[in-house]
């Protein structure tokens, strides 16, 4: 009987040991073929491991929770598409390479604090070599933003980091990144010594990180974004931080720029770190006691860059300060406002309730007792009861009017503006649309009357409807071509015969163009409206129910 050879599998037929064990020859065989893989490949696929994990979680994203509450079921395979996945995993993969950026630099801005002394080469060009990795790492950062804008817009496909829209960003980052004292200086050496103080602009990648990992990873985010029209960049959640988190955003920068300042301060005057501190906290809060001064060309740089930060983020509170208390007067004054109506609007309520008694009551003794003087009191009620009701409606609008000027602490995550901010943006939007509506029907009439002998003294209102709105064309549709003519129900007004066809004017097709926008965007904010109505709150604000 013959020994069956050893392959990589077994076949069919072939039967496994006799002792029972199994037969390990296909195990071999890959332990084999797995030793004489080159350790280069595997150096890369260990590197490329974390992009490669990411990728295959985000590749079939569609059939996850996004952790936004909703869930999205199975999709059909034809949704899953090749761009799309490619998307997904090129967003992964940017993502993990501004993370690597982040860390570069924050190890470069720990090594340009270190003051050591007779290690300045060693620090110098362990920079250094830091630094050009990590223009390699923004290199291929672009590369994959060029090969998203290739997926995103035509135009842009099969562009290189050379050709692609980011190039002037990526040329920026590479000149940011190689500003640096260089390892060897053989003059200047207080001038060279100066640019590693410097070096703390590089931590601007943790903020790319962050503002990636915060909206621009996600896939439900960057779908919002789309839709919106809303870009998700790092200006936005600048915007935002500023707006939504002003207390966590000014400590977190105070408390990051007063240990900076401490450490180079430090390293330039060759003193203590405690003392480096004190010298920041002096400077950044503009005391200046004058016990701690830079006598070093290093030093008066570090108290100048000290000093500049907390002269920007003085203002910043000045104004946010400022904004608040103004918020606060104008919220007091309105609830007082509110306030004083509520009760007069109660007492005038009551009144018109006793003189509506009164006159009542002096009609039903008018069918009783008949007389000059009874019907002279019934005329004096029913002008009292005249003025009375005037009063309460008055007071009534005034509350409603007062309670809309009220200066909500909500703010709109998609435009960034307050609740009466926002109302008032519309209501100028709104007004503006009018005016150009009606700018649009004189024209639209006038272009229909012109070179025809009819009087407008002559025209009814349907000829007029008919006019600006021609059978078969809605508000929206109609559009200023210049081939307006009268209605079937005007042409036996007209004296000269079918009137010529109008020629077009470029000034209102371009006025028609900015209506229909107009339009458009005022039903779009109208279906806010509308939304934002139904969720308020239907009580008046007042000194019991103040969110002040």
């Amino acid at each position: 009987m013959s020994t069956p050879q050893r392959t990589g599998a077994l076949s069919p037929t072939q039967a496994p040991a006799r002792d029972g064990t199994p037969d390990r020859s296909g195990e071999i065989i890959v332990a084999k073929s797995s030793k004489k893989s080159s350790k280069g490949s595997r150096l890369v696929r260990s590197i490329t491991k974390g992009p490669r994990m990411l990728g295959r979680r985000i590749k079939h994203f569609l059939r996850d929770d996004l952790h936004v509450d909703i869930h999205y079921k199975k999709a059909p395979p034809k949704m899953v598409t090749k761009e799309l996945a490619t998307m997904e995993i090129l967003s992964v993969y940017h993502r993990w390479l501004r993370g690597v950026q982040a860390l570069l630099s924050i190890v470069v801005f720990i090594l340009s604090l270190l003051s050591i002394e007779g290690s300045e080469f060693s620090v110098n060009l362990t920079i250094f070599i830091i630094s050009q990795a990590a223009i390699l790492v923004i290199c291929k950062t672009y590369e994959v933003k060029a090969q998203f804008s290739g997926l995103n817009n035509v135009l842009f496909e099969g562009k290189n980091i050379f050709t692609s829209p980011y190039f002037f960003h990526m040329a920026v980052e590479v000149v940011l990144w190689n500003i640096q004292t260089p390892p060897i200086v053989v003059f200047w050496k207080p001038f060279f010594g100066l640019i590693n103080y410097f070096i703390y602009l590089r931590l601007y990648s943790v903020i790319l990180y962050l503002n990636n990992a915060k909206y621009a990873y996600r896939t439900f985010c960057r779908a919002m974004s789309a839709i919106s029209d809303l870009s998700l960049d790092t200006s936005f959640l600048l915007r935002t931080s500023l707006v939504y988190a002003k207390t966590r955003t000014v400590l977190f920068f105070s408390l990051l720029m007063w240990l900076t300042v401490s450490f180079m301060y430090s390293k330039a005057e060759s003193v203590s770190v405690g003392d480096g501190m004190w010298f920041s906290f002096q400077t950044l809060a503009t005391l200046g006691y004058g016990d701690y001064t830079p006598l070093t060309v290093a030093g008066r740089a570090v108290a100048f860059i000290a000093y500049t930060y907390s002269l920007f983020i003085l203002s910043y509170l000045v104004i946010v300060s400022q904004h608040m208390m103004k918020d606060s007067s104008h919220n007091m004054q309105v609830l007082d406002s509110c306030h004083d109506l509520t009760h007069q609007l109660r007492s005038r309520s009551a009144w018109v309730i006793q003189v509506c008694y009164k006159f009542h009551r002096a009609r039903r003794e008018g069918a009783i007792k008949t007389g000059w003087k009874q019907k002279l009191k019934i005329l004096l009620l029913s002008w009292k009861l005249t003025h009375v009701i005037a009063a309460l409606r008055r007071t009534r609008q005034a509350l409603n009017a007062s309670s809309k000027t009220f200066r909500e602490s909500s703010i709109n995550s998609l435009t960034g503006l307050s609740a009466y901010q926002y109302n008032s943006y519309l209501y100028q939007v709104q007004l503006s649309a009018r005016r150009l509506q009606r700018k649009k029907d004189v024209d639209r009439v006038y272009l229909s009357l012109r070179g025809r002998d009819v009087s407008a003294s002559s025209l009814t209102r349907e000829d007029v409807v008919e006019m600006l709105f021609p059978a078969g064309m809605t508000d929206e549709e109609g559009s200023l071509d210049g081939s307006f003519t009268l209605s079937p129900r005007t042409d036996h007004l007209a004296t000269g015969g079918a009137s010529p066809v109008v020629s077009h004017e470029e000034e209102i097709l371009q006025l028609n163009k900015k209506v229909q926008e107009l339009e458009k965007k005022c039903g779009q904010l109208a279906d806010a409206i509308n939304t934002f109505s139904a969720l308020a709150a239907t009580h008046p604000p007042s000194m019991a129910q103040s969110s002040v």
